[in-house]
């Protein structure tokens, strides 16, 4: 329990025993004095909003005018904690429960969670999320979270399209049914969407209405191929799924300082020139990520544009790099070249086949300059990564700490001390730089 949770049980308890104190000497005091009531509100809705449910309802037998304190709390959450508990009560519903709760509640309600259990015993029905949305809409509620952890994705009702208030959406394990006329979220700053069936246009509709959209996470859903986002605010952009989707056009999104990229594979008949026209137009991008797939088809094509594309790049991040693929690491090294302004270089490799070489001493040096850190980590295969790591070291006067993992398979300690050793006796630019060498040792 944490220290903030400590707190505000001590302090209930606290006020629970001053009901039942009366002062007899030194101060005379009318026996029907509240004084928990008599706390101002804004002290009061500080100490209900760090209660778990449970406790929360618990307030009502406080005193006579606690009894639906709780009521006009304007958050609630229903969390795996929630459900298990309702679970070891027999005959009760943990899903009715919720309906009953909003049933009672009085006043708006800003913000609305739920965590679905993953626990197979735990079942909640459709139509209780029908009514939940439908009150929802009357409340106007602001941010919606809904993760669902079990297997089967329930359907979010089209209620909740009249939700207009709404500034932030999670959602997890749903579909998205279509709907008519709508106008879209016009308040809507945050929209969160994972492993999310959607049906045909929903998507499209669903973004192309968010006119101050400042973030947008999708990630694994399915019924979609293409993005477009018209939102001059939005800052964030994170796109993660098995393959490389067909296109991201994005309108008037000039102020966009975070893009990630993330895909396992390059997929079919992908066209690569959308990947670089969309970089081309992000003149203020800061942070940059890109997963294997987006790699693979930029990769043929280096050199071209880099230094345009990631003159202001900050952190830049690079996932499933193949070390031991010319192309690839020509790739790093073009865009290392380009980026200027690096501050903070992140490598993750996934390769663990027969290594190749690569000189990275015929590439521009002078761009390093800002370098200050740098996450490498491979599996098995760690000879190409050093020659890389050497690179780095010698080429980095500003580098203040190099992190090197290596995952997998290196239970042989001769092997972790030549690498240590490797790694002490590399030139330095910096003489600040620190190497910090982290492993995972099997057991057999």
């Amino acid at each position: 329990m944490c220290f903030y949770n400590v707190m505000i049980i001590f302090t209930l308890c606290l006020l629970s025993s001053l009901l039942m104190i009366r002062c007899q000497k030194k101060v005379c005091l009318d026996d029907n004095t509240d004084r928990i009531s008599d706390l101002p509100r804004n002290v009061i809705d500080n100490i209900l909003r760090y209660l778990s449910i449970d406790d929360l309802v618990k307030t009502s037998i406080l005193s006579r005018k606690w009894r639906y304190m709780w009521a006009s709390v304007p958050q609630l959450e229903f969390d795996n904690d929630f459900f298990l508990t309702c679970e070891c009560v027999e005959g009760i519903e943990s899903s009715s429960i919720i309906t009953e709760i909003l049933l009672l509640h009085s006043g708006p309600l800003h913000k609305f969670t739920v965590h679905f259990s993953s626990e197979d015993f735990i079942s909640v029905e459709n139509v209780c999320i029908n009514k939940w949305i439908l009150f929802l809409s009357r409340k106007g509620v602001k941010v919606l979270e809904l993760e669902n952890l079990q297997e089967k994705p329930y359907q979010i009702p089209s209620h909740i399209f009249s939700c207009h208030d709404l500034t932030h959406i999670h959602l997890s394990n749903f579909e998205l049914p279509p709907v008519l006329n709508f106008c879209g979220f016009k308040s809507l700053v945050d929209l969160h969407l994972f492993d999310i069936i959607f049906k045909s246009g929903v998507l499209e509709s669903l973004v192309s209405g968010c006119p101050i959209l400042v973030k947008l996470t999708v990630s694994y859903c399915s019924g979609y191929e293409r993005i477009y986002v018209s939102s001059p605010a939005l800052k964030s952009l994170h796109i993660e799924d098995d393959k490389v989707i067909k296109s991201i056009c994005l309108k008037q999104a000039q102020n966009l300082t975070s893009l990630t990229l993330l895909a396992d594979g390059p997929g079919d008949n992908i066209d690569r020139d959308w990947v670089t026209d969309l970089l081309k137009d992000l003149s203020k991008l800061k942070r940059i990520s890109l997963g294997t797939g987006y790699i693979e088809i930029l990769s043929p094509g280096v050199g071209i544009n880099l230094p345009v594309l990631l003159k202001d790049v900050k952190h830049l991040e690079l996932n499933g790099v193949k070390l031991i693929e010319a192309r690839e690491l020509l790739f790093i090294g073009y865009v290392l070249e380009s980026s200027s302004n690096l501050e903070e270089l992140v490598i993750k490799n996934n390769s663990e086949d027969v290594e190749t070489q690569l000189i990275f001493r015929d590439f521009d040096c002078a761009n390093f300059i800002k370098l200050q850190t740098v996450n490498i980590t491979v599996k098995t295969l760690y000879e190409p990564a050093l020659d890389f790591i050497r690179f780095v070291l010698a080429s980095s006067p500003a580098l203040e700490i190099l992190t090197f993992k290596v995952d997998f398979g290196l239970s042989d300690a001769a092997k972790l001390l030549s690498i240590s050793s490797d790694l002490l006796r590399m030139e330095r630019a910096s003489p600040r730089a620190r190497v910090k060498l982290l492993h995972d040792v099997l057991i057999k």
